[in-house]
């Protein structure tokens, strides 16, 4: 189970990344939807249940993929895969119907527990408001970094 945060339609924000070189706009763009997401990661947690192993609060991560198109950007938001991670987080989100063993014995019936839907349909409007401060504080560096000569060839900003 999966949300990804993605921002389409915002002409004004892509209008301002088409002035800048590639590298800067990713230097805008990854880290301000990182915030975001990183808000709705919190808003799970407070929702999630905790259980005897608090696997399901301890195991969500926020992942962006390596190479960030500033384009089309997005982040996942889910939990890590293994022993450390949440396996049944679905089985707790949709509940479960009566179940039994091999042998016939009853295990009983989870009811659903929404938590990571509402969570995230709770946060994502403030987590948006998030990312386009993150935005707008990037973009002013990088922009004043392009500008004034300020940034090395590396790629690095000179302080």
């Amino acid at each position: 189970m999966r949300a990804s945060f993605a921002l389409d339609g915002v002409r004004d924000l892509r209008a301002q990344l088409n002035r800048l070189p590639p590298i800067a706009a990713q230097r805008v763009v990854k880290p301000a939807f990182v915030a975001g997401a990183q808000f709705i990661k919190r808003a799970v947690k407070l929702a999630a249940p905790r259980g005897k192993t608090g696997n399901l609060k301890r195991g969500l991560v926020v992942s962006a993929p390596r190479f960030f198109d500033a384009l089309s950007p997005y982040v996942d938001i889910g939990w890590r895969s293994g022993r450390a991670g949440a396996g049944h987080a679905h089985l707790v989100e949709k509940g479960t119907g009566a179940r039994t063993n091999r042998r016939g014995a009853n295990r009983g019936a989870a009811k659903a527990n929404p938590f990571f839907e509402e969570a995230v349909a709770l946060a994502t409007e403030a987590a948006f408001t998030v990312v386009r401060m993150t935005w707008a504080t990037r973009l002013a560096l990088e922009a004043r970094a392009w500008r004034g000569g300020g940034l090395r060839l590396d790629g690095r900003i000179r302080r």
